[in-house]
């Protein structure tokens, strides 16, 4: 048996149960076949390293309770056959709090201290075609799509510029993220490869100032920076 355990920057981690199920708590563990690393912005310490989460599953509560090198605990409970993240202990003490509709979407997130007074909040509300985030704190944010496709095509935030999104449809019906406009006229653009044996595969990313270009063998994949007076 395998649980999937999603993290705050969107990726998946796959943990194994490696003993039979008990009336105690059962441990599962981290695959450490996938190619891991302990960071990719920060300094490299046991507190970053993903390896040291410890996942339990307690079948008295059909929970999950997964403890986390920086000291917290998150804990998750059953609903519609999927286990979703009820509520998280923070290493200061104060909690955060997570509360769904009936599609089991995330509808509030609620900061809590010791003594239970609420120190912020930020409410979810979603419509056919964009999704509406308010915060505690007044700050709002929208994210728009395109019409019938769930692909993100603005994100309107009331303190900040807007952001846009342009897409790349492929025959198959496969979308891929073409340039994204950003404030002040700056820009990513991205362009892939069409042959058969690198289809899809990012050929360059530029921005205003430069372009990264890529090339991919067996085993590796080679970048090449160029600055835009040097792109030809």
């Amino acid at each position: 048996m395998a649980a999937l355990v999603a993290t705050p920057e969107g990726s998946l981690l796959t943990y194994f149960r490696s003993v039979a199920f008990s009336a105690d708590r059962t441990p599962f563990h981290l695959n450490s076949k996938e190619g891991l690393a302990n960071t990719a912005r920060r300094t490299i310490s046991a507190l970053t390293n993903l390896k040291n989460h410890q996942l339990y599953f307690d079948p008295l509560t059909n929970s999950f309770e997964l403890l986390l090198n920086s000291g917290g605990k998150r804990f998750y409970n059953a609903s519609k056959n999927i286990y979703l993240l009820t509520y998280e202990i923070l290493p200061s003490g104060n909690k955060l709090l997570y509360e769904y509709d009936e599609e089991c979407r995330l509808s509030m997130i609620k900061e809590i201290n010791a003594t239970e007074k609420t120190l912020g909040w930020i409410k979810i509300q979603y419509d056919r075609e964009s999704v509406h985030a308010e915060a505690s704190d007044g700050k709002t944010v929208d994210y728009r799509f395109w019409e019938g496709d769930p692909l993100l095509s603005e994100v309107i935030r009331s303190d900040k510029p807007s952001l846009r999104y342009q897409y790349q449809i492929e025959s198959d019906g496969r979308a891929l993220l073409k340039k994204k406009e950003l404030p002040e006229d700056r820009f990513v653009d991205i362009e892939y490869y069409s042959d058969e044996e690198n289809k899809n595969k990012v050929k360059a990313i530029t921005v205003p100032e430069s372009t990264t270009q890529f090339s991919y063998g067996q085993n590796y994949i080679y970048t090449k920076s160029l600055k835009s007076n040097e792109v030809g």
